[in-house]
């Protein structure tokens, strides 16, 4: 199976995702309307790209970009309620960038998904 993150962009294959309470991220998913559901101590990926895609687009960094991972102690994420979509880990290894968003891929993604929200 295949693992996908969504984040900063600055990342290169080999490199471990590691949580925002190590990499001392002052933005993250937490800040952002996720507090009570979203875990400082872990990284978070999904096997949807689409979905990795989209939080690339919304990642509060210059940068964003979308990476195939190898995640270590997966496990389900208890806020997703579909199995198999979503995990939390305590890091994971990128053995891939899939692709660095420009400034008008992360504009178009977001310019998208809000018009999928409207309709």
């Amino acid at each position: 199976m295949r693992y996908y993150h969504g984040g900063v962009g600055h990342l290169q294959k080999g490199q471990f995702l590691l949580p925002p309470v190590v990499t001392l991220l002052t933005k993250s998913c937490s800040e952002f309307g996720a507090a009570s559901i979203h875990r400082r101590d872990r990284v978070y990926v999904t096997t949807d790209a689409h979905a990795a895609f989209i939080f690339a687009a919304g990642a509060p960094a210059r940068t964003a970009a979308v990476y195939e991972v190898e995640p270590e102690d997966l496990a389900h994420d208890p806020d997703c309620s579909v199995i198999g979509t979503s995990f939390e880990c305590l890091r994971a290894r990128i053995v891939r960038v899939v692709q660095v968003l420009t400034p008008d891929e992360r504009e178009r993604v977001m310019f998208g998904l809000a018009l999928a929200i409207e309709a």
